[in-house]
């Protein structure tokens, strides 16, 4: 249920939603390459961009009559914990029979366990074999976000790696009767976005992109707010 209000609001909002994974059906403008070239310059975002991993997911088909076995996705992670706690989306890595995660050091870990919550669609990985303590980004706290605030989006978009995209905070929405609001992003959010930290100005993450939207000619993108991340983590008992 609160996944199909989820959808009906954002429809409201801009009235096409398509989840990160979506085909590409444009061509978009590259110009956030070049601005990210220029961010990455800075030494605390370099920092950042060390705890954002791409992820590797070999899944079981959901078609129907699909033949061949398993099917590969790609999508974005960020790591919470120098032992190794990934967060994404629970889109990436359902159905999932293998997930690898790379860091962009080249450090490659696999998951020990993970588990999930689809109406959130919020994953969390576990790592085993940790080599040693991984880069992390630490949990902000999205009360405190506010619409026209300044934030920061890291991921693998488009099947490029450690992409920094600036932008604001546009909206945001109410997601279900529980009160659970979603950040609305005016930033240049892509396939291969999903599971990508958005951090704020002090760099702590506030949110974790699930979907982008395209608004006219510009894609912007849906967070889900870190302290729903953080009520997880509890949750399932990892501070």
């Amino acid at each position: 249920m609160k996944r199909v209000i989820a959808f009906f609001l954002v429809c409201i909002f801009l009235g096409s939603v398509v989840v990160t994974s979506w085909p590409r059906l444009f061509l978009p403008s590259l110009d956030f390459i070049f601005d990210s070239a220029k961010i990455s310059r800075d030494v605390g975002v370099q920092q950042l961009q060390s705890a954002v991993v791409r992820l590797t997911v070999l899944a079981r088909p959901e078609e129907p009559g699909v033949t061949h076995p398993v099917v590969q996705r790609r999508g974005t992670g960020f790591n919470v914990e120098p032992t190794g706690v990934i967060i994404t989306n629970h889109h990436v890595v359902r159905n999932a029979v293998r997930i690898v995660v790379t860091f962009p050091d080249g450090t490659v870990c696999k998951v020990r366990d993970w588990s999930g919550k689809p109406e959130l669609d919020l994953a969390v990985l576990e790592l085993e074999n940790v080599p040693q303590s991984l880069p992390s980004i630490r949990l902000g706290d999205s009360d405190r976000v506010g619409i026209g605030d300044r934030i920061l989006v890291i991921g693998n978009p488009l099947g490029l790696e450690n992409i920094a995209i600036s932008g604001t905070v546009s909206r945001i929405l109410d997601y279900s009767d529980d009160g659970i609001p979603v950040l609305g992003l005016a930033a240049p959010i892509h396939p291969g976005n999903s599971g990508s930290p958005v951090v704020d100005r002090s760099g702590g993450a506030v949110g974790v992109v699930f979907a982008g939207i395209q608004a006219g000619d510009e894609p912007q993108g849906l967070a889900l707010p870190i302290n729903s991340v953080r009520d997880y983590l509890a949750e399932i008992a990892i501070q």
